[in-house]
């Protein structure tokens, strides 16, 4: 029977592909479309006789063993180039922390973010494709060797159909596993099965690792030069009236808003824990203990050498207690018989005027005629570590520290020696018959020691009335210093700080802008006279020179005056007095007002009018940058470098040598030949019973 079933096949060599698909025609397709290895339809005893798909073909010679250079060559780059092209990709964008600038730099490659995220998403939809690609060659050698070879026909037609590489075949592991042994597929299907769910799950999420931003890009080679810029330089920083500056930031603090950067643009230095993110618009910090350096501002980070600017440093914090003073706990109480509108300049020590310590001010609120938050009054104490000498005019003639910047003036300033400020605040809050319905607020963190010493009235009252409540407090610091770093636009950091010793060339101290620590106690007097810039000339009263508004600044600083009020017939009538956390907020804003204005004159950036070309600063450009995604990309680097390395060491192993086929599917398996027990019938090869038969099926291949 089997001789007359192939008796026409070609017996010379050179017809062996015409006789391999002649074999291959007598394979005929079952009803549930399934495949047999014959038409017979009569089923046969079973014999010892081994029936062979392919008779008169030598199944181990006949077939001849060849290299597959070119495929081997393939199998191996590929996977090793996809898997440094992300490593390449992770380098250039993706390996700095989030605080870092270092990927605006641009490199000269991978410098497109825009492409090279794409080019992530449409590689993780068929690199998967290509590593089964690479697989698909070693799998042809591997199953020829003792070590991999599969014991029966059932583990050669998955390893053939590639259902190590099918989601579907991996969901079937479980059942498999509890099957037991007899049910497994081997450990050469087993392997490849790992390989590729580690592939499954990564590639899908590499394009998950990032995610495009607007940014800048730095020249490597420095061709982008100059550019315009604003703020201040030594020509101009020192020929502005410190009056008229600080009438300028009184103003500007009125309005309530948060005083902001032209661009947004300031520097630590490289030795701080502290890092701004120039791609955004940074604001000054609420605590600038580590110093931060002020410069020129222009559109687009920059990097320029020894630029001129401003270090200043500031912090405040809440006291609670009068022991928390360093200069107020020495305060003495002032006459006060509630009709008193002068505003006393009193020294630590009176008996001698040009003592070098501390000086104590006291101001009064006056009734306000604007009529606004009409139903509060106020006295304020101010401590300060800047010598009484240097609050008065005729002071000015004869000491320059902490006036202005002038030659001499870093003798007791700068930031080795910062100034302190202390504030201590009384309030009453009256309540008004107008207002229905409201809860008026108390004081709280109030100073214990520091209740029933100012009365509660105001100026235009007959009758004086109940003591003021306790006292609430804040303690500042500040310091500055005036010279030339060299900043890096790209970290936001400054280096290599000079100081300037002298930045008036001449100017006398009293005409000179104030220093940063000093005119924060200028703005807090309030003084809205721009010819008076010192507290006392020659020992006269000092009424009438400030203004007596100084507590409706404060209202208006932090837009307190909306928050905390109410209106009647266009008059606010408060509802809570100044809390503690307020006022520390309020003198922090003082502090982030002139510093700007020291240096840019208190501009934004919309103000063209005032910049200015500097043709040595190195410009970035505006471009898209690469930041990491909601995926770790060292997790896709390990496991890629897993999956890429293991393909690889397959490949180089298995891939050249010389086997059968270039590699392993089922046409070339069938033009191999099957070999079929007389056990196994055609018929039997399908259906439910068709794994357990082809068990009984050896295998064509041989080492």
């Amino acid at each position: 029977m089997a001789a007359s079933r192939y008796k026409n096949i070609p017996t010379d060599t050179e017809s062996e592909a015409e006789s391999t698909l002649y074999k291959l025609s007598t394979i005929g397709i079952d009803d549930d479309g399934t495949q047999a290895l014959s038409t017979t339809s009569t089923k046969k005893p079973a014999s010892p006789e081994i029936k062979t798909l392919g008779a008169g073909l030598d199944l181990s010679h006949g077939q001849p063993r060849r290299f597959f250079i070119l495929r081997a060559i393939l199998s191996t780059l590929i996977p090793l180039a996809l898997s440094a092209y992300y490593i390449v990709t992770y380098i250039r964008w993706l390996r700095y922390p989030e605080d870092s600038s270092q990927r605006w730099l641009a490199t000269g490659y991978l410098d497109n973010a825009e492409v090279v995220s794409y080019s992530w998403f449409v590689l993780g939809t068929f690199a998967l494709n290509l590593g089964t690609y690479a697989l698909a060659g070693s799998i042809a050698s591997m199953a020829m060797t003792p070590i991999w070879r599969p014991k029966n026909a059932r583990r050669l037609l998955n390893l053939a159909a590639n259902s190590f590489a099918d989601p579907s075949s991996w969901l079937k592991i479980p059942a498999i596993l509890m099957r037991g042994r007899a049910a497994d597929n081997g450990r050469l299907w087993n392997f490849l099965t790992m390989i590729n769910i580690l592939g499954f799950l990564v590639w899908p999420l590499t394009g998950l690792t990032m995610q495009t931003s607007d940014g800048f890009a730095f020249d490597a080679q420095g061709k982008s030069r100059g550019g315009p810029v604003l703020g201040h330089n030594t020509t101009t920083f020192s020929v502005r009236d410190p009056s008229f500056l600080i009438f300028d930031t009184l103003v500007r603090l009125q309005t309530g808003n948060e005083p902001e950067l032209p661009w947004g643009q300031m520097y630590s230095s490289v030795e701080s824990s502290t890092r701004f993110n120039v791609t955004t618009r940074n604001m000054l910090p609420e605590d600038a203990t580590e110093p931060v350096f002020l410069t020129l501002q222009a559109e687009n980070p920059f990097n320029l050498g020894q630029a001129f600017g401003i270090l200043i440093s500031y912090n405040c914090s809440i006291v609670t207690s009068l022991s928390q003073f360093t200069i107020l706990n020495l305060r003495r109480d002032t006459p006060d018989d509630g009709t008193s509108d002068d505003i006393y300049a009193v020294p630590v020590d009176q008996s001698d005027r040009n003592d070098v310590g501390s000086s104590i001010l006291v101001l009064q609120r006056w009734e306000d005629v604007s009529g606004l938050v009409s139903n509060t009054y106020a006295v304020m104490e101010i401590g300060t570590s800047i010598p009484y000498k240097n609050l008065t005019y005729e002071g000015a003639y004869q000491a320059r520290e902490y006036s202005g910047y002038s030659n001499g003036s870093y003798l007791n300033a700068g930031l080795k020696n910062p100034t302190i400020l202390e504030v201590a605040l009384w309030q009453s809050v009256s309540s008004n018959t107008t207002l229905r319905n409201v809860e008026y607020k108390g004081v709280e963190e109030e100073i214990p020691e520091l209740g029933g010493v100012y009365l509660g009235t105001r100026r235009d009252a007959t009758n004086i009335t109940t003591p003021l409540g306790r006292a609430i407090g804040c303690r500042c610091f500040a310091a500055s210093e005036l010279g030339f770093a060299d900043v890096d636009g790209t970290t936001a950091t400054y280096s290599n700080f000079n100081l300037i010793q002298d930045i008036n060339f001449g100017r006398r101290s009293r005409n000179s802008v104030h220093r940063f620590e000093r005119g924060i106690l200028q703005l807090l007097v309030g003084n809205a006279n721009p010819y008076y810039s010192f507290f006392a000339t020659f020992g006269r009263s000092l009424s009438g020179i400030f203004d007596s508004g100084w507590y409706l600044s404060l209202w208006r600083a932090t837009g307190l005056i909306w928050k905390n009020t109410q209106a009647v017939d266009l008059v606010r009538f408060a509802t809570s007095p100044i809390q503690a956390n307020d006022l520390k907020s309020i003198l922090i804003r003082y502090h982030k007002a002139y510093a700007l204005e020291l240096m840019y004159d208190g501009l934004s950036n919309t103000d063209g009018g005032r910049y200015w070309n500097n043709t040595d600063i190195h410009l970035a450009t505006k471009a898209m940058i690469l930041l990491p995604g909601v995926v770790p990309p060292i997790v896709i680097v390990i496991a890629l470098g897993v999956w890429s390395v293991s393909i690889a060491m397959l490949t180089v192993i298995y891939q050249f040598r010389r086997r059968w086929a270039e590699k392993l599917d089922t046409f070339n398996m069938f033009k191999l030949g099957v070999s079929r027990p007389g056990g196994v019938e055609p018929e039997d090869l399908h259906g439910k019973a068709a794994d357990k038969a082809l068990e009984k099926v050896p295998i064509p291949l041989g080492s």
